[in-house]
């Protein structure tokens, strides 16, 4: 079954609900006497702080976009790489073999700028297994083991940047993913606290209140809007 996308509950920045958060965070300690008389009391704020705390611990797309874009770049390196060693033995081979021969098409290089990584990758370990094959017949023309050895490595190489690529595609799918559960649980809790705050100071301190209203969900602040419409 294939797991359903998680959808954030607000409608801002990350940023602007960490900014949020904090200034709420400042607000409780300054109520927290008020607080405390519903039952919020200082381990609920310290636990609202750690919240907000791992939520900011949490690598931004930004960065893992970067450290993407990085690994992206290797693999392209490691790709050329083996496209240029091969060329080198190919070069050897079709001083020895015509191009439309059989024993030149054995190595299966047609294409070989096109090929994507996974056809790249295969490509190679063929050129070095046929490579051997023909060392007796092709060492007239410079071609040896040592030029195997090293595609072989780089090709290697070119496997690991392929897996250290997906690596951080992965890591990036995952990170966003528990950023917005964690945010979300984040934005609950500024809701609950929020809500909390308006029922300590309505009627009874107008400025309090107001502060408190900044954490009200895009729901109901639609609500309010509509209502006053109508009125």
């Amino acid at each position: 079954m294939k797991k359903q996308s998680v959808f954030r509950a607000y409608n801002y920045s990350d940023a602007q609900l960490f900014e949020q958060a904090m200034e709420l965070l400042l607000q409780l300690k300054e109520d927290q006497k008020e607080f405390a008389q519903y039952g919020i009391l200082s381990g609920h704020i310290a636990a609202f702080e750690e919240l907000i705390k791992d939520f900011s611990d949490i690598p931004t797309d930004e960065e893992l976009m970067g450290e993407q874009m990085v690994a992206t770049e290797k693999k392209q390196d490691a790709a050329a790489e083996v496209r240029r060693l091969i060329r080198g033995i190919m070069n050897r081979v079709g001083q020895k073999y015509h191009s439309k021969s059989g024993r030149y098409r054995k190595f299966g290089t047609s294409k070989l700028s096109d090929m994507s990584d996974p056809k790249l990758y295969l490509c190679a370990k063929r050129v070095i297994r046929v490579g051997q094959q023909s060392l007796a017949h092709l060492e007239d023309v410079g071609l040896n083991q040592p030029q195997l050895d090293e595609l072989h490595r780089a090709n290697q190489a070119f496997e690991l940047a392929l897996h250290i690529k997906a690596d951080r595609v992965s890591d990036r799918d995952i990170s966003v993913e528990n950023r917005v559960i964690l945010g979300n649980r984040l934005y609950e809790q500024m809701l609950k606290m929020g809500q909390v705050g308006k029922d300590i100071w309505q009627g009874v301190n107008q400025a309090k209140y107001d502060r408190y209203c900044t954490y009200e969900s895009s729901f109901i602040r639609e609500e309010k809007r509509r209502a006053k419409k109508e009125d």
